[in-house]
């Protein structure tokens, strides 16, 4: 009786066993895909459910749900900044994607494992770690963590101070973005630029902070929204325009208390505290201090403690709490130097690894030079003989390759000489076309303009007695016209334009064709005076330039915004015009004169042009001229 019950028990466990696990893999996907959405409004949320994931899934032991579950985990403590805690599950997360071959996920945990490693300052490692990601994301087309890879690399190259390749990497994230619609990533990629500008230039600073704080609400992506508006309100406390400054680190608090972030909570504090230092309050500003440190300090690590140390001594200094200011600043001391030790510790260690991982490599150098030399003993009467061979056959060699180098430098120069008077012929195209510009201009205003304004005087002197309506509205409409024909005389006049600084040109240009109400028109110039130091051959062709691209975009595009940023990088002159029109096929569509005339006026000041448009996602024209 006995024996029937427990083959019984058996039979009923293998039926059920099978329907509970079913039940529980469907709850940990339920936990993972509602951690997917929670993540950017709720951070404690967030974690509570990763880590009921994973709980379930190390009971399960599905390599698949584990692998999910760690890597979701990781994030979550990454974001909090819980930099260990995050390493370790990343490490476990990718373990199964290497034994799962997984490569998404091989991509994501490279990043984040390269990421993490850059905030502890192993930045050889963290380099490592970006290129192995990148390399997987490239070769499966990965696209967002290609992009999420250049903006960390952007990250990495500005710490370690390498300017060129941080805007190199920040613009193949801004571009890979916008080409595949990436908004979070472009919105990441604006707020690092708006970072990159903070001393350099506040107002583009601002204006990028604004763009990737709408991208995130358009993306209800409010963790990142309440970083930017941080930012943003430093910016507004730098430049002392504190009622911005406040207004933007408040919405930062609101949105980290929604979220639960409470890393940023620290920070936003100390702004807070340093917004009320600025105004003098500084009751309130150690007030912020104290309740960054007492409340928030355990989400940070020791380095941020440290700098809330350091403003706390100075806020009780100056609120006369003179005891509390020396007693913090010897904790701000005690704590430095231990940091300061665990560097040193950390740099001695790395260098100890380095000598005897070279006095190992040393060793083994020196067996197999003595093998070598072995090996050349026995060795040397055939090689001598082959050495003889070769010689003889390099000699050969070299008399064949140096006739055709020297065939090969003779196309050259005939080429770079048709090239030579390429340029010379389209310069002189251009001087030709200026002259007739300007005499056109001269006959306009001079001739047609003249005779213009006496029409007019005689309008109003004959209508001055007859006080006929009609005759007025016809004097207003020839007044318009004649206003018209200025504006044209001067478009085309060289004078006119060698007399006005360049910046008011575009204004002045701007001001034309948003006057259409045709498009909206944004213009970024940086360094903002670069462009009047430029000589007048240079700037006379760039303002032509802008004239056709403006021109084509009124009359092709049918878009609604255009925007024109001019940047000068070391000797060259950088413009982009971008346009969000219905673009065109490069390919297909025939060239008109105004994309000729501009590659004519390229050619002329030796720009490299290049013109990227689809049709439905505008057009993208990037010149670069050497100064």
């Amino acid at each position: 009786m006995i024996k029937v019950k427990f083959i019984v028990f058996i039979f009923c466990f293998q039926l059920i066993t099978p329907l509970i696990n079913a039940q529980s893999v469907k709850e940990i996907n339920e936990l993972n895909t509602l951690f997917e959405t929670t993540i950017f409004y709720n951070l404690k949320g967030a974690q509570e459910l990763a880590s009921q994931a994973v709980q379930k899934s190390e009971v399960l032991q599905d390599e698949e749900l584990l692998l999910s579950s760690y890597t979701n985990l990781s994030l979550i403590y990454f974001r909090q900044k819980q930099n260990d805690s995050s390493l370790v599950y990343a490490q476990k997360a990718f373990d199964l994607s290497i034994k799962l071959q997984d490569f998404q996920k091989q991509a994501i945990l490279y990043n984040r494992i390269g990421a993490v490693e850059r905030r502890k300052g192993n930045y050889s490692e963290s380099h490592k770690h970006f290129e192995k990601g990148y390399q997987i994301a490239k070769d499966k087309n990965y696209v967002e963590q290609m992009c999420s890879i250049h903006i960390n690399l952007a990250w990495l190259y500005r710490i370690r101070g390498d300017e060129n390749k941080f805007l190199e990497e920040l613009e193949n994230s801004i571009k890979l973005s916008k080409a595949n619609n990436l908004k979070i990533r472009l919105g990441d990629s604006y707020n690092l630029k708006g970072i990159s500008l903070f001393t350099k230039n506040r107002d583009s600073s601002i204006y990028y902070y604004k763009k990737a704080i709408d991208l995130f609400k358009e993306t209800r992506q409010r963790h990142y929204e309440g970083l930017v508006y941080a930012n943003l309100g430093d910016v507004y406390l730098n430049a002392g325009q504190y009622d911005l400054a406040l207004e933007s680190l408040e919405l930062c608090e609101s949105i980290a208390l929604e979220v639960n972030n409470m890393a940023s909570l620290y920070y936003v504090n100390l702004s807070l505290g340093i917004y009320n230092y600025n105004l003098d309050d500084f009751s309130k500003c150690v007030s912020k201090y104290e309740k960054a440190i007492n409340e928030y300090g355990k989400y940070v690590d020791e380095n941020a403690i440290s700098l809330g140390y350091w403003y706390l001594s100075e806020g009780y200094y100056f609120n006369k709490q003179f005891k509390k200011a020396f007693d913090v600043q010897e904790q701000y001391i005690e704590l430095n130097e231990r940091l300061l030790n665990a560097q040193k510790t950390k740099e001695f260690d790395e260098i100890r690894t380095k000598y005897e991982v070279e006095k190992k490599d040393s060793q083994i150098e020196l067996l197999e030079k003595e093998k070598e030399l072995s090996e050349a003993k026995r060795k040397s009467i055939l090689i001598g003989g082959i050495l003889i061979t070769v010689a003889l056959s390099l000699l050969l060699l070299y008399y064949r390759n140096r006739i055709k180098t020297q065939r090969i430098i003779r196309e050259q120069e005939r080429e770079h000489a048709k090239k030579e008077q390429e340029i010379v012929q389209v310069k002189a195209l251009i001087e030709g076309q200026d002259k007739e510009r300007h005499r056109i201009a001269k006959e306009l205003h001079d001739g047609l303009g003249g005779q213009l304004a006496s029409v007019n005087l005689t309008l109003s002197e004959v209508n001055s007695e007859l006080q006929n309506p009609s005759i007025n509205n016809i004097s207003e409409k020839v007044s318009d016209i004649f206003r018209d024909l200025r504006v044209l005389s001067h478009n085309l006049s060289a004078n006119y334009f060698d007399e006005k600084v360049f910046d008011e040109l575009l204004v002045e240009l701007k001001q034309q064709y948003e006057s259409l109400n045709a498009f909206e028109i944004t213009i970024s110039i940086f360094p903002e005076q670069c462009l009047n130091d430029l000589d007048v051959d240079l700037r006379h062709n760039l303002y032509r330039i802008f004239q056709e691209l403006f021109n084509n975009a009124l009359k092709h595009s049918n878009c609604n915004a255009v925007e024109l940023s001019i940047n000068k990088h070391n000797d060259s002159i950088i413009v982009i015009f971008e346009d969000d029109g219905i673009g065109f096929d490069r390919y297909l569509d025939k060239e008109g004169i105004g994309l000729a005339n501009i590659n004519e006026r390229s050619k002329s000041i030796n720009g490299q042009l290049v013109i990227d448009s689809q049709k439905g996602k505008g057009t993208q024209v990037t010149l670069e001229i050497p100064i």
